[in-house]
């Protein structure tokens, strides 16, 4: 019963984002090296799976783990689908959007002068210096 839980959430998991890249006909807004680890990680299952059969000399380690098999083959499956439409199916569409963003009156390297950078940092200083300041005196607090 779990390991049909697991399977079905895996599936739930990566549907949205197969979808909603079919559906825009684009990739752009993610990074797609978390699905080439994902991949690798599909990848590594199915080994250990086929190396724990090969030294075990038993062909009932492959088939006493559906769930994992399961999983990894969804993984995989999905993985190579998102591969696909990053590097395949959407890169004309990426390209034309990434050349359509930059206009002529937009510069390519935004400036800042070094006064207006050291005020965030200065503000980002005092922020972190009160939250530290107000997590001290909460630890000084005695607990009834």
């Amino acid at each position: 019963m779990l390991g049909i839980t697991k399977v079905t959430m895996t599936v739930v998991k990566y549907t949205p984002q197969a979808l909603l890249n079919a559906e825009r006909k684009s990739t752009k807004g993610w990074q797609i090296k978390n699905v080439l680890l994902d991949l690798a990680g599909g990848i590594l299952s199915f080994s250990q799976i086929g190396l724990n059969a090969v030294a075990r000399a038993d062909m009932s380690v492959i088939t006493g783990n559906p769930a994992k098999i399961g999983i990894s083959a969804i993984s995989i499956g999905f993985d190579i689908l998102f591969i696909l439409q990053h590097y395949v199916f959407y890169r004309s569409g990426r390209e034309q959007q990434e050349v359509s963003s930059i206009s002529a009156e937009e510069p390519y390297v935004s400036y800042q002068r070094p006064a207006e950078a050291s005020s965030g940092i200065r503000k980002l200083a005092r922020r972190a210096a009160a939250v530290a300041v107000n997590a001290a005196k909460v630890a000084r607090r005695p607990n009834f």
